[in-house]
């Protein structure tokens, strides 16, 4: 008893010198914000936050710790409510050692967001005739990073999904972000305008937010009350320029016509007799998020999610290439490539199968039919920068890799001393289909210019939540050897 409360103490004043050391923010002042909430009644709830979350922390921190320790790692979840935060983070001292900050939601939660996430409850029961935690809190995070950008003065944030470790420089990505890419920005599932993921979100500014927040209130509301009076006091509490327009249904009759379209163009939407329907649990942030951006494609972005390469194309797949680094459809962001969510089930396999399908692609998705059609492949490799930049590897994307260290530790003896990292890289083509190795270019038989180069991933989305598997891992920048270590922060801490 004795412990649990020296834990909660423990936890508690943690929470306060973390929100203390939190001030106004400048424009360059941008943080990777990783949100969660557990269900107050489950048992993990009492228990633990789930493991994978604590490894999507660690590379997140070990990237920020090689790439110049600017940038604020930020984990916002439900703190005061569930003490299996305070159980998991109390043993793992390390994460705030190296500069994990915590932000509790039910500290800066403000009164519009209770109000949305009240009417998004009604409206996914009005749908799914059950509430489902899962589709109400991927929605109701973005009204909790509002509130969070709103309470500590941020201007611009990245935002990534829990089971998303991150393997690239945050000094690089977040300058390059703020510098290339134009409006709310999110992953592309589908290569059809219907399905988009939050595996990895951009926010330049809080208007972009509070304008697609806006818009998921008015669609919850409409769908809610169907084509039932409002309440003219609960109209009161919606933001003016909502208020004004609810009682006329557009948005919800317009977002409807969107997915009867897709329900043609498919296959996440067929449902009913004879496949013509609508299947109620597609009505969930990946289908409004697709929506949002097929209405506002002057101020939003899709961010990259194929290396550039051509990509073969029969009657059914065509639009690859858009979906590419310098496609049409995208904002480049240094020549990098974001995990939507196909990458993460290739290398692990999907949560369905625990993870026993690696190598899995999904035919609806757009990363997914490259990698049937055109072949693709995901490797980890040491960064260190001779072996890369003899693989063709671009400045731009070498600006992305995390930064050398210097280790002091006696057991390392390679020239320099010199400390770089695995990360994944992708890359698409014949090449990646046939047997030929990294030793048949080591050895000059086939010349490598030639052949198709890697591409560094931004983040894996772990779909089998097995993110510890993928974590970055040391290794010697003089002869690319992975290092042996004990514990995933022995060079770092």
């Amino acid at each position: 008893m004795l412990s649990l409360l020296l834990l909660k103490l423990l936890f508690i004043a943690i929470n306060v010198v973390v929100s203390l050391s939190i001030t106004q923010k400048t424009d360059s002042d941008i943080p990777l914000v990783y949100f969660y909430k557990m269900t107050k009644g489950y048992s993990s709830c009492n228990i633990q936050m789930p493991t994978y979350l604590v490894y999507s922390l660690a590379q997140a921190l070990l990237v920020r710790k090689t790439s110049g320790g600017v940038y604020p790692v930020i984990f916002m979840a439900n703190l005061r409510e569930c003490i299996g935060y305070n159980n998991t983070f109390a043993k793992h001292p390390e994460l705030f050692e190296l500069g994990l900050k915590l932000i509790d939601t039910t500290s800066i939660v403000s009164e519009r967001t209770k109000f949305a996430e009240k009417i998004s409850t009604r409206a996914m029961i009005e749908v799914l005739r059950m509430y489902e935690p899962l589709y109400h809190t991927a929605l109701a995070r973005f009204f909790y990073l509002e509130d969070f950008m709103r309470s500590y003065g941020y201007k611009s944030l990245l935002h990534m999904e829990s089971d998303n470790p991150i393997f690239v420089s945050l000094d690089s990505l977040l300058i390059n972000l703020r510098k290339s890419v134009i409006g709310f920005s999110v992953t592309p599932l589908t290569d059809n305008d219907c399905m988009s993921t939050a595996s990895a979100v951009w926010i330049p500014t809080i208007e972009d937010l509070i304008d697609f927040n806006n818009n998921v209130t008015e669609l919850f509301y409409q769908v809610q009350h169907g084509g039932r009076q409002y309440d003219e006091v609960n109209v009161s509490q919606l933001p003016l320029e909502v208020g004004n327009r609810v009682n006329n249904f557009s948005l919800r009759d317009s977002f409807i016509s969107s997915m009867r379209h897709c329900s043609k163009t498919g296959p996440y939407f067929v449902g009913g007799k004879r496949n013509k329907g609508i299947l109620p649990h597609t009505f969930n942030e990946m289908s409004f998020l697709a929506y949002y951006h097929l209405k506002h494609r002057s101020t939003t972005s899709y961010l990259p999610v194929l290396p550039d390469v051509p990509y073969r194309k029969n009657r059914y797949v065509r639009h690859c290439r858009d979906y590419a680094v310098n496609g049409r459809r995208v904002r480049n962001t240094a020549e990098a490539v974001w995990d939507v969510g196909s990458w993460g089930q290739f290398v692990g396999g999907t949560n369905k199968k625990h993870g026993t399908d690696k190598g899995y692609h999904e035919g609806g998705h757009v990363v997914g039919k490259a990698i049937g059609l055109t072949g693709c492949n995901v490797k980890h490799l040491c960064n260190t920068y001779k072996r890369l930049y003899n693989r063709g590897l671009g400045s731009n994307q070498a600006a992305l890799l995390p930064s050398k260290i210097i280790s002091n530790k006696s057991d390392i003896n390679y020239l320099g001393k010199e400390i770089c990292w695995t990360q994944p890289y992708a890359r698409c083509g014949d090449l990646a289909r046939s047997n030929l190795t990294e030793e048949d270019f080591e050895s000059g038989k086939y010349n490598w210019t030639s052949a198709i180069q890697w591409w560094p991933l931004v983040n894996l989305h772990m779909h089998a939540k097995d993110t510890r598997s993928v974590m970055s891992k040391p290794c010697s920048c003089y002869t690319g050897e992975e290092l042996k270590v004990d514990k995933w922060y022995d060079y770092l801490l």
